[in-house]
């Protein structure tokens, strides 16, 4: 009662107070804010193809509106004054008019202030490429690096015998907003032609495209309600213009094609990462890419701005409305799709397309709605509070909810809206190898790699006979991380165009032959989605791995003395499948025969997945 009755005085002497009218611009809370999408440079690039967005560009994101902001206000100061004549509180274009007593000014002020110090939070994102000799991250359970571990790195970059920096990468921006940063050079290249015939009469137009040689970070960040970690959405694809051949079509029109080999590496996902710690977002290796034997990997750091953080202000009365934050469970998490790796196709119109074919991301990701978010908090937080006069919870157009409830249910909403971020914060690492066996190391290990889980002394023989060579090789391997449910990529390899076909060009006594440029994609691709199941031991992989490996091209000339085509070779692997692993436990995935040749080989597809800090 005594509570009442002070709020009731507090209000009366407000509400007494000269009523004065003042503009606040609240434009930089509620104005929305753009995405930027950056540039492919991975498998879904094509040779000679110009910088394009990686992906539609979803709309911009909202803070907060302005009739929110005002409901805000209205359930928090002073609430049972507004509709008195002198008072009132009105948005209009990105101006917040309030006439009101000194006191709720005040207020206003410092609610204002608190809000853009807890919506307008600024995320630093680098990345840092590296190329790291054998043994510097063997053992890794890849996710978060541990401090000595780290140090292993950084000591193995400072010595150009055992590593080196090969970019580094820092994205700027606002939290929930998309942004990139890119580094590299760019090259033009004559890649095809096309032929114009006419009445006895032809000539070849040169096609100019530009190869980027270089990386791009694009990626997008949602803070936890722990504020020490950040859920990033990451792109990442980097290219590494090794060659470029000159090659003779044998066509006088034609003349000569210059034609890109490069290696490229990119990955695709969401992850949940420590602030101001270092974290393993994918590694790998590719025999083209960089030197033999060595791992490539990409190395997150995230951080905040330190801002000053201005807290809530704390005003009398039982009810309080209150912004509470659970973007980490309504923010939409895409699914990504990998590339499939080898051989274009060959259409009826002469066309090669499909060397790397990216399915679309989903229209919609992974995400908990907005309603079924609040039904379960009414549910689960003080559910016989909800009926009273006053009381509500409403989603707000930022991704948030609006709760107006007392200060010790809001408290609870709060723990409660944590407990369940915490829940969907799980990384799982998913390592990927590729293993090719002679016919001699096929012998010596094929019982070892008779059953589903290899055992760790078949594991540890098959890796020191691949360090010797003997028998047994490592053809390629990518590892990377996703949060548990997400499909997420992770691909490593090379492309080179190729003149894959001709198409003939014929008018009245005149021909010609029109070149056709395809893309032969190479490496290791894993298109994964793990799951948690019973007691967090056993993963569930839903797995769409692609692998492509490919011989030197061989060169066949269609006539004698005329036009030539590039004949290629691959050894195209690829499977659809659902299967239970025990956590931490290499698992025999897949396996194929390889003859390409006098080259007579077993490839064996081995998979492992960890959990973050295991």
């Amino acid at each position: 009662m005594r509570t009442l009755t002070l709020f009731l005085l507090a209000a009366a002497l407000v509400s007494a107070e000269t009523a004065s009218q003042q503009a606040y611009d609240v434009s930089a809370l509620t104005r929305p804010t753009p995405h930027f999408a950056g540039t492919d440079l991975g498998f879904g690039r094509t040779s000679g193809a110009t910088g394009q967005d990686l992906f539609s560009v979803d709309e911009d994101a909202v803070g907060i509106s302005g009739d929110e902001l005002v409901f805000l206000i209205r359930e928090s100061i002073a609430r049972d004054t507004w509709d008195e004549d002198g008072h009132a509180i009105v948005f209009e274009n990105g101006l917040l008019h309030v006439s009101h007593g000194r006191t709720v000014h005040d207020q206003v002020r410092e609610t204002l202030a608190h809000l853009r110090s807890k919506l307008i939070r600024t995320v630093v994102v680098e990345a840092d490429v590296v190329l790291l000799a054998p043994g510097v991250l063997d053992g890794e359970a890849g996710g978060l690096l541990g401090p000595e571990r780290a140090r292993a790195v950084d000591a193995a970059l400072a010595d150009a015998t055992r590593g080196r920096l090969v970019a580094t990468l820092r994205a700027v921006g606002l939290e929930r907003q998309r942004v990139h940063v890119g580094a590299g050079n760019s090259r033009s290249l004559a890649v095809d032609s096309d032929i114009y015939i006419a009445n006895r009469q032809a000539i070849s137009d040169p096609i100019v495209g530009v190869e980027i040689d270089g990386t791009t970070l694009d990626v997008q960040s949602v803070l936890m309600p722990d504020g020490k970690s950040a859920m990033l959405t990451v792109r990442f694809s980097s290219s590494d213009l090794t060659a470029v051949e000159t090659f003779e079509t044998g066509e006088k029109i034609t003349g000569n094609l210059e034609l890109p080999r490069a290696a490229r590496a990119q990955v695709r996902t969401t992850v949940v990462v420590p602030l101001d710690r270092p974290f393993l977002l994918t590694s790998g290796t590719w025999p083209a890419a960089g030197k033999p034997g060595w791992t490539a990997a990409v190395i997150l750091r995230a951080g905040v701005r330190k801002d000053v953080e201005i807290a809530e202000p704390k005003f009398s009365g039982p009810l309080a409305a209150r912004l509470v934050s659970t973007r980490a469970l309504t923010t939409a998490q895409v699914d990504f799709a990998g590339p499939r790796l080898g051989l274009p196709e060959i259409e009826q119109d002469g066309t090669a397309v499909g060397a790397t074919f990216v399915l679309d991301e989903a229209d919609e990701g992974v995400h908990l709605d907005h309603d079924l978010l609040i039904e379960m908090i009414r549910a689960n937080v003080a559910p016989e509070s909800w009926g009273r006069d006053g009381v509500s919870i409403e989603g707000s157009i930022g991704g948030d909810v609006i709760v107006v409830q007392t200060p010790e249910v809001l408290a609870q909403v709060e723990a409660f809206i944590a407990r369940l971020s915490a829940s969907r914060a799980g990384s799982i690492t998913v390592e990927t190898w590729v293993l090719a066996l002679s016919d001699e190391g096929w012998a010596r290990h094929r019982a070892g790699l008779s059953g589903t889980e290899i055992p760790k002394e078949t594991w540890d023989q098959l890796q020191a006979d691949a360090a010797k060579n003997a028998g047994v090789r490592i053809a390629g391997s990518v590892r990377g991380n996703g949060l548990n449910g997400i499909r997420w990529h992770a691909a490593r390899g090379e492309t080179r165009a190729f003149v894959v076909d001709y198409d003939a060009q014929v008018a009245i006594g005149m021909g010609a032959m029109d070149p056709v440029v395809g893309t032969l994609a190479e490496g290791v691709s894993m298109d994964v989605r793990a799951l948690l199941a019973g007691d967090g031991k056993q993963v569930r992989l839903d797995l769409r791995p692609s692998i492509a490996l490919g011989s030197p091209l061989t060169v066949f000339e269609v006539k004698p003395g005329g036009a030539k085509i590039q004949q290629a070779s691959v050894v195209d692997i690829g499977m659809e499948s659902q299967m239970m692993v025990t956590a931490g436990q290499i698992t025999l995935a897949g396996m194929s025969r390889r003859e390409d040749g006098d080259r007579k080989e077993m490839l064996v597809l081995l998979v492992r997945a960890r959990l973050l800090g295991e």
